[in-house]
């Protein structure tokens, strides 16, 4: 038995259902969404920017930047995780924070009431630019790609901000009342654990934290902090290395200087704590090497143009201690295909 005859499609269905049918498959073959805000593919989290050694800079993909820093306050950076799980910072407040995931968990005490302000960059470095937008729980930032993409980045204080605009946030701060603040990419971490976060990434560092003992009592600890503390991004070469002092750089970004044998025992030394970040800086200060050898005196340093150009000093170079350093790398973290890797330039340096 034959039903009821079904209706034929009338022409304007066919074409609205044709035209909703190619953009979907558009949005496909773009494998976007309907919102072209996406998740960062690489996040780097530290106190990478030269001019906020105590700040807290998020780098997305080497193409965007997101940095906080601590104003009204005098801190001093202490403890640094290489890894970032752990940071703490001693001084008028005592702030701790650390790296889970693309976010940081934070936690402010003090033993006087004070308000600790969040300053928030515009720009960072040179075309990393972001707009931040006040929310009752912190702010929003966003900042668009030369792709098109829209990066979204968050901070959420609790307590709930004392005040905030678009370049600040501002907390109390008060004995047996800490501040805390989550802030990073994505779904932030849950207030209630941010103290079990903190304690188990200080406990765990601490563990593997380098120690000396004896006459000269525990040397080892402040220079592997010292290190740790200074570890710079470059958005110039995309990189983070160490710097020798965050003062040459004269306020500029990606102007924090290599210099000839300091970066090689930098290098070194930081190879107590962070052998991967050692590795880095030796060869940030090779990669500016002459094909015959020559290492300048210094680079990557806008330095008296008129007599440096191209922003190295090609005028002399230093002893060459590469070889040196980086073998006494390799006893502590062997790693031969870093030895091949740097091999043929030290190689030159000493032809």
């Amino acid at each position: 038995m034959n039903g009821p005859r079904k209706p034929e499609p009338s022409f304007p269905s066919i074409l609205r259902n044709t035209i909703c049918g190619l953009a979907l498959l558009a949005l496909v073959a773009k494998g976007g969404d309907a919102d072209s805000s996406k998740a960062p593919s690489r996040v780097r989290i530290g106190n990478y920017l030269v001019t906020a050694p105590t700040g807290i800079a998020f780098v997305a993909d080497d193409a965007a930047a997101f940095v906080l820093d601590f104003g009204g306050v005098n801190e001093r950076p202490g403890l640094a995780a290489p890894d970032d799980s752990f940071h703490q910072l001693d001084g008028d407040v005592n702030i701790e924070w650390g790296r889970t995931g693309d976010a940081v968990v934070a936690r402010l005490t003090s033993s006087k009431p004070t308000n600790v302000k969040l300053q928030l960059s515009r720009e960072s470095w040179p075309g990393f630019v972001s707009r931040f937008t006040p929310v009752n729980s912190g702010v929003t930032g966003e900042t668009e790609l030369k792709d098109g993409r829209k990066l979204t980045w968050r901070l959420e204080t609790r307590p709930k901000p004392a005040s905030t605009t678009t370049g600040e946030v501002s907390v109390a701060v008060a004995p047996g009342a800490p501040a805390r603040f989550v802030a990073g990419f994505g779904d932030l971490p849950a207030f209630d654990k941010v103290d079990d976060l903190l304690a188990a990434a200080k406990k765990s560092y601490l563990a593997r934290h380098p120690v000396a003992t004896g006459d000269w009592g525990d040397f080892v600890g402040p220079i592997a902090e010292n290190l740790n503390n200074s570890r710079i991004y470059s958005s110039d070469d995309r990189v983070v290395f160490h710097t020798v002092g965050r003062g040459w750089a004269n306020g500029k970004p990606n102007n924090a200087p290599l210099f000839g044998w300091d970066t090689f025992f930098n290098g070194l030394l930081a190879s107590l704590d962070d052998p991967e970040t050692g590795r880095q800086t030796i060869r940030s200060i090779l990669a500016w090497a002459a094909p015959d050898g020559f290492v300048p005196n210094f680079a990557h340093w806008d330095h008296n143009p008129g007599r440096y150009p191209n922003r190295l000093c090609h005028v002399r170079s230093q002893p060459p201690v590469g070889a040196l350093c980086v073998w006494k790398m390799h006893q502590r973290w062997p790693d031969v295909d870093f030895l091949r890797e740097v091999y043929p330039k030290l190689v030159r340096w000493h032809a």
